[in-house]
C-alpha cells in the first residue's frame, strides 16, 4: 500500500489580544476569520504556545465561548506571571476537578476571575485561516499539540 502525503502550508497571523481585551494590552483584534489558533504567552522574547484550537465558525465568536467558559470556572486558570516565565503555576483546575468542586469555585471566584482577566490579557493570539473542513483542521490541531506534548519542559 502507498500513501501519499500532502504538505499544507500554514502562515499565522498576529499577535492579537483575545477579544474583549484588546484595549488591556494594546493589540490588534482577531480577524473574524475560521481556522486554527494558537493561544501563547510572550516568552523570552518569543511565544510559548499555551493551546491549539480549530474552529469553523469566526475565531472571535469561538474565543466568546472560552472566554465564558474561563470565567465559569471551566477551564484551567494559571498564574500569568508564572507563565510567562516558563512556570506552570494553577490558580484554579478547571475540567473535571471544576465540576467536582462548584463550591470551591465559588469561594474563591474573586481571585479566580482576576486570575483569568490577567490570563486573557497575558494571551498572544495567533490565526491561520486554512479553510473549514473538518479533516484538515482537526489534523493540524492534532499535529501541533502532538509536537507539543513531545517537548520538554517548559513547552
Amino acid at each position: 500500500m502507498t500513501y501519499k502525503a500532502t504538505v499544507i502550508e500554514v502562515t499565522w497571523e498576529g499577535p492579537y489580544g483575545w477579544p474583549g481585551f484588546e484595549s488591556a494590552n494594546s493589540l490588534r483584534p482577531i480577524p473574524n476569520i475560521p481556522g486554527v489558533y494558537l493561544q501563547t504567552f510572550e516568552y523570552q522574547g518569543g511565544y510559548l504556545i499555551y493551546a491549539a484550537g480549530i474552529t469553523r465558525r469566526s475565531v472571535r465568536t469561538r474565543f466568546r465561548d472560552h472566554t465564558r467558559k474561563y470565567m465559569n470556572g471551566e477551564y484551567n486558570v494559571l498564574d500569568i506571571d508564572a507563565a510567562q516565565r516558563g512556570g506552570r503555576k494553577e490558580v484554579w483546575h478547571g475540567w473535571d476537578y471544576a465540576r467536582e468542586h462548584r463550591e470551591e469555585f465559588e469561594e474563591r471566584k474573586s481571585l479566580i476571575i482576576d486570575a483569568v482577566r490577567k490570563q486573557l490579557t497575558g494571551f498572544r493570539i495567533f490565526v491561520a485561516d486554512v479553510g473549514i473542513q473538518p479533516r484538515i483542521l482537526e489534523r493540524i490541531e492534532a499535529s501541533i499539540m502532538r509536537h507539543l506534548y513531545q517537548q520538554p519542559s517548559p513547552i
